[in-house]
């Protein structure tokens, strides 16, 4: 339940004022909001409930249940928001002054500022923080949006709270070392185009006539569904947008960490054989996606003859031959919590 804010000074009746019941009460009602104040003050002490950092300065655009870090350039709290950055003394990753959150807005004072809950359990509506209903749950700082919160563990990966559909929420967030946890992940891409391919001819270049960005495969880096994205010299684009497992993951940090084999498969006794890595000379990755940098005769990202399904590495011999990519990488987060 949200207390009515204290006040400072109370406004006594003064002479010649109107009798009316709402001046005349008007003292007693500032006393006993500034009571029930001091009582969930007291209260929150004695038992554990709640721990804040009283009358803080905020930027004027906060709401109640949005996460804040401090910011050090303009000393107040802002919105908070996970985000990763090189660090050029280390060469390594280390997380954002942003990402360190220090607690949510448990009660605004002015405008510019508040209560800031920073570890406890209290009733509190968090609403302003998440894009929808609140539903129970861990809920995560948002790498996408200053000031909200998501349930699905982002890349950077920073728990704040748990919350209930009732109201309850148990305030706790948690920072990790970038370095300390990391997740390796390991997942198959097909090597087939996203539409309609017919083969080229020896010393021709392979094109996708009928591209479809709803099929997993690989789409014309110009397509419209990667928003003008692709680096320049590239060919293909992994359709990210059809693989939501993937695409939730994307990008990788340090994205250095990526690496991407061929692999063929053989349908008899369904044995998988790593045909050896591919070369940068043919891939690239980015934060935006992975790109496929030749259209050469026989160096597309699927077979030469645009088979979408058995096919070998060349239309010379044709076998039954699955031919598909492993992608692999490390995801670092800031916490498994």
């Amino acid at each position: 339940m949200t207390t009515p804010p204290f006040k400072e000074q109370v406004d006594h009746i003064t002479s010649g004022a109107p009798g009316r019941a709402s001046s005349v009460s008007q003292p007693d009602r500032q006393l006993e909001n500034n009571i029930q104040y001091l009582k969930a003050l007291i209260e929150a002490g004695q038992f554990g409930e709640a721990l804040y950092f009283r009358n803080a300065i905020i930027e004027s655009t906060l709401e109640v249940g949005q996460p804040v870090y401090y910011n050090s350039s303009t000393r107040r709290f802002e919105a908070a928001i996970a985000a990763a950055e090189n660090d050029p003394a280390t060469g390594t990753m280390v997380a954002t002054e942003s990402s360190d959150v220090w607690g949510i807005i448990g009660q605004k004072r002015t405008a510019s500022s508040a209560d800031i809950l920073l570890q406890g359990v209290v009733e509190l509506d968090i609403s302003a923080a998440v894009d929808g209903g609140v539903a129970s749950g861990r809920y995560y700082l948002s790498a996408a949006e200053a000031g909200k919160l998501v349930q699905q563990r982002p890349q950077v990966s920073v728990f704040v709270l748990r919350a209930t559909a009732d109201g309850l929420v148990m305030v706790n967030p948690q920072i990790k070392d970038f370095l300390e946890a990391h997740v390796h992940v390991q997942m198959e891409l097909p090597a087939v185009p996203a539409g309609d391919c017919v083969a080229p001819s020896p010393g021709g270049t392979h094109v996708i006539s009928t591209p479809d960005d709803t099929v997993r495969g690989w789409l014309p880096a110009d397509d419209a569904s990667f928003n003008g994205t692709a680096p320049d010299g590239a060919h293909f684009g992994y359709n990210l947008a059809a693989h939501p497992q993937l695409q939730n993951l994307w990008p990788p940090i340090p994205i250095e960490a990526v690496l991407l084999e061929m692999v063929r498969s053989d349908s008899v006794n369904g044995q998988n054989q790593v045909y050896g890595r591919v070369s940068d000379r043919l891939v690239q990755f980015d934060s935006n996606g992975i790109w496929w940098m030749s259209n050469c005769y026989n160096e597309a990202p699927w077979a030469v003859d645009c088979s979408t399904e058995g096919s070998s590495l060349s239309s010379a011999c044709p076998t039954d031959i699955y031919m598909g990519f492993i992608l692999s990488f490390v995801q670092m987060a800031f916490t498994t919590g």
